[in-house]
């Protein structure tokens, strides 16, 4: 035979077409990639074994090269193999492969791990060509489909951060990246997670650690105890909230405690987050609930160092709701940077986040509003979102009423809302202002914060 008897079976997908993460420049200027990770079902469906040769990704029609996959034979989970080095994919069996963390060294004391998942700038091309090799036959079985980028997840919309800026001190930044360090197994459920820390830098270096603090104790870290919200409207489908803390950082879990530790997780339309190692206890009662609902920024408990984790920070995953397969997690609303280009006073070439993922490098997340110095389409846009959210309405019709549903509606005065609105519609007027629209936008921010807490 020319071609092996396989059948592909891939996530993540809508059923036709394969979703990539659009993933945000590091800065101003930079290029804006496409993040690939792929979980691969391959069913042998002949009578006799077959054995896992190369997987490479093609892209039809477009200058990208492939993408050649290393250590398959020792990434891919061979159902009833007893040895899963050797790519061995018996007959009538299904073997699972993603394209994750591999470590090409199967021996035990060594370590040389490899990536695997693909970043590609963009735009990217308009399909993919998967294509798995078995030793002994010519040709490869492929799979082809088109792509798509995956931004609203959460009805209709991208994800907000898991904090706000009235979370952080001044100066500090969520800090993260888009190379987690697992796979989360065969499954790559874990391929597209967040690691999330806070940090500062503090006299030029940038640290998680607070001001004279020496990594002896969980609270020596900036997100030890830090508020968390939810990134969407949501159900809560479960959670746990009475394992112990870690008791320093570097501990061993108390024996007993999964490797999640405390933790909720959320149903956000079509994807379902996992926020993880959360602080014993910090869960509100409200949110202990069967199918408890939650509004996008609620609080719903404090950063920790529970279950599997070697230091306080906060694990964020995304799995589709209904297979629980891998899903990216798109944001909005918040500015990233690497770290280096931030300058004393908080400036630089910042990249706003409208539904994009966290770029491959290390960045600090600014979260939150940031609407001056904006101008033109891009001013209206973010208003529009703004008062969408907060009105639930847009802001034409001037200072003290919205349109809702096609109709004018008055803003109640002496109102935080009121107050708002007046902001917003004087920022419009002094866009072109950079220091009149950056103390507005400071406002706006304030208020809005106020507003969503008092929902």
């Amino acid at each position: 035979m020319s071609i092996p008897s396989l059948e592909l079976f891939v996530q993540p997908t809508d059923g036709t077409s394969l979703f990539y993460l659009p993933i945000a420049a590091k800065a101003q200027g930079e290029p804006a990639y496409a993040k690939i990770a792929l979980r691969l079902h391959l069913q042998n469906t002949g009578d006799s074994d077959l054995t896992l040769s190369g997987i490479k990704f093609s892209y039809p029609n477009s200058p990208h090269a492939d993408s050649q996959m290393q250590g398959v034979k020792i990434a891919v989970d061979p159902a009833g193999d007893d040895d899963p080095d050797d790519g061995v994919i018996k007959a009538g069996t299904t073997a699972t492969w993603s394209n994750g963390v591999v470590d090409l060294d199967v021996s035990k004391a060594g370590e040389n791990h490899h990536r695997n998942e693909v970043y590609l700038p963009l735009p990217l091309p308009q399909s993919i060509v998967i294509k798995v090799s078995c030793h002994g036959f010519a040709s490869p079985k492929t799979l082809s489909m088109d792509l798509v980028a995956y931004t609203k997840p959460a009805s209709g919309a991208a994800l907000r951060l898991p904090m706000s800026q009235f979370d952080l001190d001044d100066g500090e930044y969520l800090v993260t990246s888009a190379r987690h360090w697992a796979n989360g197994g065969a499954n790559g459920t874990q391929i597209y997670a967040h690691d999330i820390s806070v940090q500062k830098r503090v006299r030029g270096d940038w640290t998680q650690l607070n001001d004279g603090a020496t990594k002896s104790s969980n609270a020596d870290y900036r997100i030890w105890g830090k508020r968390l919200r939810a990134v969407a409207d949501g159900i809560v489908e479960e959670f746990a909230d009475h394992y112990e803390n870690n008791a320093t950082p570097g501990a061993a879990r108390p024996e007993g405690t999964p490797g999640s530790g405390n933790f909720l997780r959320i149903r956000h339309g079509e994807i379902t987050v996992i926020y993880a190692h959360l602080l014993k206890g910090s869960i509100p009662e409200e949110f202990k609930l069967p199918n408890a609902a939650v509004r996008v920024g609620q609080v719903i408990g404090r950063a920790g160092n529970s279950g599997r984790s070697t230091n306080p920070h906060l694990h964020l995953e995304g799995r589709d709701s209904d297979t629980n397969t891998l899903r990216g997690l798109p944001f909005s609303r918040a500015s990233v940077l690497e770290r280096e280009r931030i300058n004393p006073d908080q400036s630089g070439p910042w990249v706003r986040l409208t539904a994009d993922g966290i770029c491959q490098d290390t960045v600090a997340i600014r979260p939150g509003w940031r609407l001056g110095p904006l101008a033109g389409p891009q001013l209206e846009a973010e208003l529009d979102e703004l008062v969408a959210e907060v009105f639930g309405g847009v802001s034409r019709g001037g200072d003290g009423f919205v349109i809702i549903g096609g109709k004018l509606h008055r803003v109640p005065p002496r109102t935080p809302r009121f107050k708002l609105l007046a902001a917003l519609v004087s920022l419009t007027e002094h866009a072109q202002d950079p220091h009149k629209s950056a103390e507005l936008g400071r406002s706006i921010e304030q208020l809005g914060a106020e507003i969503a807490a008092g929902r």
